[in-house]
């Protein structure tokens, strides 16, 4: 059993078909993978379910990414973030930094660049 399996992430973003292509690679890669369809329901399902890695999205309806992060933080939920983003923005990037994202990677974007995103949020 490789370390990956034990490594629980949950994705957040809108985009439907984008959920399913992470959900698909990042679970062949051994990973344990949830996915939600918007920030709103991000916090309850923290507090139902232990994540070592949060994959979220910043442009959503109702409550965006950088929304989620701040509830995050206030919270102490201490989860690594790794954000995704349709706009290669340095402003959006460093926004995100400061609100204790760990990583940022710009839509589209190459499964390799999310994998090693992943893998260097997940480093000890």
């Amino acid at each position: 059993m490789s370390t990956k399996s034990k490594k629980n992430i949950l994705i957040v973003d809108d985009e439907e078909a984008l959920r399913d292509i992470l959900y698909q690679e990042l679970t062949a890669e051994g990973y344990e993978v949830d996915t939600v369809d918007g920030g709103q329901k991000v916090v309850g399902m923290l507090k139902k379910k232990s994540y070592d890695l949060l994959l979220l999205d910043i442009n959503m309806p109702h409550m965006d990414g950088f929304a989620v992060l701040q509830q995050i933080k206030n919270e102490n939920l201490g989860l690594k973030t790794v954000m995704l983003s349709g706009f290669d923005d340095l402003k959006n990037a460093i926004q995100a930094t400061r609100l204790g994202a760990v990583g940022f990677i710009s839509k589209p974007f190459r499964f390799h660049d999310v994998l090693t995103e992943v893998e260097k949020a997940l480093a000890p």
